[in-house]
């Protein structure tokens, strides 16, 4: 949970100050992703020794549920009114990078924790 919470915060703060998101709402340090959303990176661990255990043996297939599922989230995310994709089809590019790179990642840790 350590690792997902960190990488959500380094993330989300790039998203942020790089203008790729905005969050609803939110005043203060707009590079400060809202505690709400690192809360969801860090429940975001709990799933993968369980219902995405079976991304763990395919990094490239993990790769690609996460440039396609992230993205997805964020777009529901934003019909929902919780955050605004400044600029929709580069966020979308950038958000696949993050969760195309970020679910392997997380994948491979919690399966060399789970080894432990």
């Amino acid at each position: 949970m350590a690792a997902s919470t960190l990488l959500g915060i380094v993330s989300e703060s790039i998203l942020l100050s790089t203008g790729v998101v905005a969050y609803a709402g939110e005043v203060g340090a707009a590079s400060i992703p809202p505690p709400w959303i690192v809360a969801m990176w860090s429940n975001f661990a709990i799933t993968l020794n369980h219902s995405l255990a079976w991304l763990q043996g395919n990094l490239r297939i993990s790769g690609a549920v996460g440039a396609v599922a992230g993205p997805a989230a964020y777009i529901a995310g934003s019909r929902l009114g919780a955050i605004s994709l400044l600029a929709p089809v580069p966020a979308v590019l950038a958000l696949a990078l993050v969760w195309g790179s970020a679910l392997p990642l997380l994948l491979r840790l919690a399966l060399r924790q789970r080894r432990r």
